[in-house]
């Protein structure tokens, strides 16, 4: 869709591209994406146009289309991992395209045949109602593999890729459920060394307050707007707006939602420092830090708990067992919950409880460093920077 919207953008004139400043492409690609999609849906010479130009991305045997292909495949890219480092995941390993993987995914769809797959009316069909998902053609009457077959390519690069992996993890939407079910129960039985390590997490929709975000309509945010509001917002809160608390923030509105339910994305909402946010746990670890900075005692270990420590260090020796939990079920709203829970414990026992002058300082500032400590490999575990001052 978006090839085909970019070749009339252009008019067989490459260089316009060249013209496009670097820090519009985004722009200019999800633009060419909508007016794709929209003639995808309202005209049908428009999509018989897409489909014959949906082949060209597996030959490239087209001068005009494989340049094309190739300058934005880079902008893609590059997009890409300027948005990876910006919130500050570890870089890309390896990039799977999916013209390297229809051809593996046929050949072993055709080699399993009829043990796994059968044949009708030419085309390769995988019964996935016996495995919980639906019967599903992989691999079309026309010879063409449809998704199963180029994510069975996928799968078969990755193991060969990764060959000792413990579990290869596909995140996709809610709606991509059954399907995938499908994909994993095939791709099981055709290479039983995989039976158990492959797993798909659906999760839900990103929405704004105002509704559902749609690639397909334009109704989009890009991380580089959203960056550019929670800078304002942070501003506005009073705070400043590092690439960490603003990593921090955005990540936490995502991390925090148990995975398969909808974010609805609320900018102000997600830079609090009084609710469930990135931004509160931040400020509570810089806040912590604050403390034990102002103390000449010697941080050490408590030997002894007083009734006024119970709650907080009850919840401190529950942290093993939350991040325990989180990586076995995949989960780390778990995390989220946990931290934001012992954050709102720590006010209430620093609230009663003097910390700097009393006459217990060195045993509570003991406290108040352990709590700082799990705070901080808490927020590691998410991805979010814990900064000593906020």
């Amino acid at each position: 869709k978006s090839m085909w919207a970019i070749l009339r953008e252009i008019d067989g004139d490459v260089n316009k591209l060249n013209e496009i400043p670097a820090d519009k492409r985004n722009e200019f690609m999800s633009r060419m994406y909508v007016e794709g999609a929209r003639a995808a849906k309202e005209s049908p010479e428009a999509k018989a146009e897409i489909d014959e130009l949906a082949k060209q991305s597996f030959v490239l045997d087209d001068p005009l289309y494989k340049q094309v292909y190739e300058i934005c495949k880079s902008w893609s890219f590059d997009e890409i991992d300027s948005n990876v480092g910006r919130l500050g995941n570890v870089p890309i390993e390896r990039r799977y395209v999916e013209s390297e993987t229809e051809e593996l995914g046929k050949s072993l769809i055709k080699e399993k045949t009829p043990e796994v797959f059968t044949k009708s009316d030419g085309a390769y069909v995988f019964k996935g109602s016996k495995y919980g998902a639906f019967d599903n053609v992989f691999i079309g009457s026309h010879g063409n593999g449809l998704y199963g077959a180029h994510d069975m390519g996928l799968i078969q690069l990755k193991y060969k890729d990764y060959p000792d992996l413990d579990l290869s993890i596909t995140v996709n939407g809610e709606e991509q459920a059954a399907y995938f079910r499908g994909v994993i129960a095939a791709s099981e039985l055709s290479i039983p060394a995989l039976k158990g390590k492959l797993f798909n997490y659906a999760t839900g929709l990103v929405k704004l307050t105002t509704g559902k975000m749609s690639s397909r309509t334009g109704e989009v945010v890009t991380i580089g707007w959203l960056f550019d509001e929670f800078k304002k917002a942070i501003e506005n809160a009073g705070g400043e707006p590092t690439d960490d608390v603003i990593a921090g923030a955005l990540r936490y509105q995502f991390l925090k939602v148990k995975i398969g339910g909808d974010v609805i994305f609320d900018i102000n909402d997600a830079v609090s420092l009084t609710g469930n946010t990135g931004s509160y746990l931040q400020y509570a670890h810089a806040r912590a830090r604050g403390i034990l900075a102002k103390s000449d005692k010697e941080i050490a270990f408590p030997t002894e708990l007083f009734d006024e420590d119970k709650m907080l260090v009850r919840k401190l020796s529950e942290y093993v067992d939350v991040v325990d939990r989180a990586k076995e079920s995949l989960e780390p709203h778990h995390i989220c919950t946990y931290l934001f829970e012992l954050a709102q414990e720590f006010n209430r026992y620093y609230e009663k409880n003097q910390v700097i002058g009393s006459d217990k300082e060195a045993h509570r500032v003991g406290i108040v460093a352990i709590y700082a400590d799990i705070l901080k490999a808490g927020l590691a575990i998410l991805g979010i920077v814990a900064p000593n001052k906020i």
